[in-house]
């Protein structure tokens, strides 16, 4: 939103916004191969006779043969207030402020990765050099 006045020991240019980012999801689920079946090991039934064939003496599995290894709830909340103050025809001076307000949110262990507030201070000043603004 942005507001207009003249004539206040120059001109000024009020701005003022926000974001809102209320939801950011991510989700990631490993699921492994063959139910979790990993690797066999086998040997000859019978070593003199190999057409006998063959059986497995060692079996490794994964379980559980899906994991939920990522789940992320995050959420961020932005506002700011600036001012572009004209006090002469060749001078800008710019100042305002942005607070964030950001959460993250580890679903996997349950625990919070990050909870606060963050407040930035903008500060400006531009002066065109000749009357032409070449």
């Amino acid at each position: 939103m942005t507001l207009f006045k003249d004539q206040w020991a120059g001109s000024h240019e009020f701005k003022t916004g926000f974001f809102g980012a209320p939801r950011s999801n991510r989700d990631q689920i490993y699921r492994a191969v063959n139910d979790g079946f990993i690797l066999e090991e086998d040997r000859q039934i019978d070593p003199g006779n190999p057409a006998a064939g063959l059986t497995w003496f060692h079996r490794q599995t994964v379980s559980p043969a899906t994991i939920r290894n990522i789940g992320v709830r995050d959420r961020d909340y932005g506002i700011y207030v600036q001012d572009t103050w004209k006090p002469l025809e060749r001078i800008s001076i710019n100042a305002g402020v942005r607070a964030d307000f950001i959460r993250r949110w580890d679903d996997v262990l349950n625990f919070q990765r990050m909870n606060t507030t963050v407040v930035g201070p903008r500060f400006g000043i531009t002066y065109v050099v000749t009357k032409d603004a070449k």
